[in-house]
C-alpha cells in the first residue's frame, strides 16, 4: 500500500463506522468515481480563480 492508498482506507473506514451508527451500510472504494470527482473538483477551482463562477463568492 502506498501512503495514498492507507489514506484512502483509513478514510472510507471511519466513513464506514460513522455510516454504521445510523444502520446505513458500508460504502467501497470507486476509482473511476473518484477520478471524476476529482476533475470535477479540478475544473471547479478553475472557474473560481478565472472568475467565471456564479458570482456568490463561493465559485459555485
Amino acid at each position: 500500500f502506498s501512503k495514498n492508498k492507507e489514506f484512502q482506507q483509513e478514510f472510507l473506514n471511519a466513513h464506514n463506522a460513522y455510516r454504521a451508527l445510523h444502520g446505513a451500510p458500508p460504502l467501497t472504494y470507486n476509482k473511476e468515481l473518484c477520478d471524476e470527482a476529482q476533475k470535477w473538483a479540478d475544473e471547479c477551482g478553475l472557474e473560481r480563480v478565472q472568475g467565471t463562477g456564479s458570482g456568490n463568492g463561493h465559485g459555485w
